[in-house]
């Protein structure tokens, strides 16, 4: 397993048979792991930016990832920390929990010991939060779409809700893309286009 250029071409870049590349690059760095199943950060050009200390890494965005060192009891529900591309921890780990990836400098992130899931910046600053149970999407054009029960709302970057309506629940819940989504009347199942107008 390697990576091609634009041609279709295996390049170089993988300097070390004993390990492989588990992502692609995000930001001019991925992923690798080697044969003991422990994962480093490596850059574009071949040069591994951290040990192999990782034992769980999500992917890069906003030039930053959720990973861990230790799986901890219950893998499903690690103890991670923000990292940069150095492998230095922005936000420790055991704070959080469950977190989706950075968009537009946000995510949300489950705090251990609490149902709530909260939004915050990369310093881990709480902004926002909503109860568990809701299912809210990733930032897009500054907000984001929350579905809890039978409520479709949306909300900005400072978690303030700007719109919400029981009348209509999206289709998938990604939010909002290229600032459309596709939408469900639950009065009577037609589909409509909702646009960000925001």
């Amino acid at each position: 397993t390697g990576f091609i250029d634009k041609t279709g071409r295996f390049t170089d870049i993988i300097k070390d048979a004993s390990y492989t590349p588990v992502t692609s690059f995000r930001g001019g760095v991925c992923w690798v792991e080697n044969e003991n199943g422990m994962r480093a950060v490596m850059n574009s050009d071949g040069t591994l930016l951290t040990d192999f200390s990782f034992v769980w890494s999500g992917e890069f965005s906003d030039g930053v990832c959720w990973a861990s060192k230790d799986t901890g009891s219950d893998f499903n529900h690690i103890s991670m920390g923000l990292i940069d591309k150095n492998g230095n921890f922005i936000i420790e780990p055991g704070k959080y929990t469950d977190c989706t990836q950075f968009h537009e400098n946000m995510c949300w992130a489950k705090k251990n010991g609490s149902d709530k899931i909260f939004l915050i910046d990369m310093q881990g600053n709480e902004i926002s939060s909503v109860p568990g149970g809701y299912m809210p999407s990733d930032f897009s054009n500054g907000i984001c779409v929350n579905v809890g029960g039978d409520l479709l709302s949306v909300m900005n970057v400072q978690g303030v809700s700007i719109w919400s309506s029981k009348t209509y629940l999206p289709i998938h819940y990604g939010g909002f893309h290229e600032g459309k989504m596709l939408v469900r009347r639950t009065s009577d199942g037609k589909y409509f286009t909702m646009r960000d107008l925001y």
